[in-house]
């Protein structure tokens, strides 16, 4: 296609159009779709490193790739980058830029917020390779560390943990599914349980340290209920570490 319209080039007349049957690069697909009086469709995609489908700072789409997609706003991308560290914020601008899928030919290390790890893995997700990593900087919640833990083909850690209300954590003795999906991926995630000063159960508590190997944290003074074996268990058995001032009610 490119020899046809640019190397020894035809002139087209005006709504012709130019479909490339095999994977090109962005700089290819950019000259393509920039011939006059064409609109070009990309039947097997674009396949690039990710340096050649941004700006020089890495905050935006190139223009080679604005161009490609102009013409074919569905167009599928692989990004073809040997396994490296790449932040989740430029995989978004990727996917961003299409309707078509966005894939990674090669496990990475993602890395970036909870908010940009979930933008990345499930708002608008690209398809990573088995043997992908990401790593969370910041705290999340539990919904959004299960979204990011869901993710296929990816392992996740939360470096700074997880911090929600015990009732997003652990119901009736038992951990919610949003925290053993998060547990099920980074298995000694810290979790500091956030709640107001209120009254909660031993067995609850329980559930939250016994989900995973990772420090349990209460912010706030808070009243613990239960048994004498469920108060045991939550405070010295595989204790919480309480706020000062918090009191324990034991009812047998």
């Amino acid at each position: 296609i490119k020899a046809a319209l640019i190397t020894e080039a035809v002139t087209l007349g005006a709504a012709s159009n130019a479909i490339v049957s095999d994977g090109v690069s962005a700089a290819d697909a950019a000259t393509i779709a920039g011939v006059s009086n064409v609109t070009a469709a990309f039947a097997t995609g674009i396949s690039d490193t990710l340096a050649n489908l941004l700006n020089g700072a890495g905050n935006a789409i190139n223009a080679n790739l604005t161009t490609a997609a102009a013409d074919d706003s569905d167009i599928n991308i692989t990004i073809t980058d040997a396994s490296t560290s790449i932040a989740a914020a430029k995989l978004s601008l990727i996917s961003a830029a299409t309707t078509g899928t966005v894939t990674l030919s090669n496990s990475h290390a993602i890395t970036g917020t909870g908010a940009e790890l979930k933008a990345a893995l499930e708002t608008d997700a690209v398809t990573a390779a088995a043997g992908t990593t990401a790593t969370v900087s910041d705290g999340v919640t539990v919904s959004v560390a299960s979204s990011i833990a869901g993710a296929s083909n990816v392992q996740a850690a939360f470096s700074t943990g997880i911090s929600d209300s015990l009732s997003n954590l652990a119901s009736s003795g038992s951990a919610t599914s949003d925290l053993t999906k998060a547990v099920g991926d980074d298995t000694n995630v810290n979790i500091t349980i956030s709640d107001n000063t209120t009254t909660m159960t031993a067995v609850d508590l329980s559930a939250v340290t016994g989900s995973n190997t990772g420090y349990v944290t209460l912010t706030n003074t808070q009243t613990i209920t239960g048994k004498g074996a469920e108060i045991k268990a939550a405070l010295i058995t595989d204790a919480v570490t309480l706020e000062a001032a918090s009191n324990a009610i034991v009812s047998d």
